[in-house]
Protein backbone atom coordinates (compact mmCIF):
# COMPACT_ATOMS: atom_id res chain seq x y z
CA UNK A 1 0.00 0.00 0.00
CA UNK A 2 1.93 3.32 -1.03
CA UNK A 3 0.93 6.32 1.26
CA UNK A 4 0.94 9.89 -0.63
CA UNK A 5 1.39 13.15 0.41
CA UNK A 6 -0.79 15.62 -0.89
CA UNK A 7 0.03 19.59 -0.95
CA UNK A 8 -3.28 21.87 -1.54
CA UNK A 9 -2.60 25.06 -3.30
CA UNK A 10 -4.05 27.90 -0.77
CA UNK A 11 -6.45 29.58 -2.72
CA UNK A 12 -9.69 29.92 -1.71
CA UNK A 13 -12.21 27.53 -3.64
CA UNK A 14 -9.45 26.06 -5.74
CA UNK A 15 -7.16 23.70 -3.55
CA UNK A 16 -6.03 20.80 -6.39
CA UNK A 17 -3.35 18.05 -5.27
CA UNK A 18 -0.22 19.55 -6.67
CA UNK A 19 0.66 15.10 -6.81
CA UNK A 20 -1.34 13.59 -9.59
CA UNK A 21 -1.78 10.08 -10.09
CA UNK A 22 -0.08 9.86 -13.50
CA UNK A 23 1.83 6.43 -14.62
CA UNK A 24 5.02 6.80 -14.71
CA UNK A 25 5.28 7.47 -19.09
CA UNK A 26 2.92 10.69 -18.61
CA UNK A 27 5.26 12.20 -15.90
CA UNK A 28 7.44 15.67 -16.43
CA UNK A 29 10.17 15.05 -18.67
CA UNK A 30 13.10 16.57 -17.02
CA UNK A 31 14.46 13.51 -14.96
CA UNK A 32 13.99 11.31 -18.33
CA UNK A 33 16.27 13.75 -20.15
CA UNK A 34 18.70 13.79 -17.18
CA UNK A 35 18.68 10.15 -17.19
CA UNK A 36 19.27 9.97 -21.16
CA UNK A 37 22.15 12.84 -21.03
CA UNK A 38 23.84 10.52 -18.17
CA UNK A 39 23.14 7.28 -19.66
CA UNK A 40 24.91 9.20 -22.99
CA UNK A 41 27.92 10.35 -21.23
CA UNK A 42 28.56 6.76 -19.96
CA UNK A 43 28.62 5.48 -23.51
CA UNK A 44 30.24 7.55 -25.22
CA UNK A 45 32.49 9.76 -22.88
CA UNK A 46 32.81 13.98 -22.35
CA UNK A 47 35.45 13.71 -25.36
CA UNK A 48 33.46 12.10 -27.89
CA UNK A 49 30.36 14.19 -27.41
CA UNK A 50 31.71 16.95 -28.83
CA UNK A 51 32.89 14.86 -31.79
CA UNK A 52 29.44 13.69 -32.40
CA UNK A 53 27.70 17.06 -32.29
CA UNK A 54 30.04 18.23 -34.38
CA UNK A 55 29.53 15.42 -37.01
CA UNK A 56 25.55 15.26 -36.65
CA UNK A 57 26.21 19.75 -37.37
CA UNK A 58 27.73 18.62 -40.80
CA UNK A 59 25.43 15.82 -41.51
CA UNK A 60 22.52 18.12 -41.31
CA UNK A 61 24.02 21.01 -43.41
CA UNK A 62 25.17 18.24 -46.06
CA UNK A 63 21.81 17.44 -45.81
CA UNK A 64 20.19 20.70 -46.37
CA UNK A 65 22.72 21.55 -48.99
CA UNK A 66 21.21 18.42 -51.31
CA UNK A 67 18.25 20.10 -50.79
CA UNK A 68 18.90 23.27 -52.41
CA UNK A 69 21.08 21.28 -54.69
CA UNK A 70 17.15 19.50 -55.98
CA UNK A 71 15.91 23.05 -56.76
CA UNK A 72 18.24 24.16 -58.28
CA UNK A 73 18.39 21.26 -60.32
CA UNK A 74 14.74 20.92 -61.05
CA UNK A 75 13.96 24.64 -61.82
CA UNK A 76 14.82 24.70 -65.67
CA UNK A 77 12.51 21.75 -65.95
CA UNK A 78 9.96 23.29 -64.07
CA UNK A 79 10.31 26.42 -66.16
CA UNK A 80 9.93 24.00 -69.51
CA UNK A 81 6.86 23.05 -67.97
CA UNK A 82 5.22 26.02 -66.90
CA UNK A 83 5.67 27.45 -70.85
CA UNK A 84 3.96 24.34 -72.27
CA UNK A 85 1.12 24.18 -69.85
CA UNK A 86 0.54 27.84 -70.55
CA UNK A 87 1.01 27.20 -74.56
CA UNK A 88 -1.79 24.99 -74.34
CA UNK A 89 -3.96 26.80 -72.30
CA UNK A 90 -3.65 29.47 -74.72
CA UNK A 91 -4.48 26.99 -77.75
CA UNK A 92 -7.79 25.20 -75.80
CA UNK A 93 -8.69 28.93 -75.54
Amino acid sequence: MSTRVSVRAGIAGNSRSLTEDRPCSERSGFDKLLLLLVVFLLLFGAKRIPEIGRSMQKGIREFKGSLAGLDERWSPLADAIARETQAARRLGS
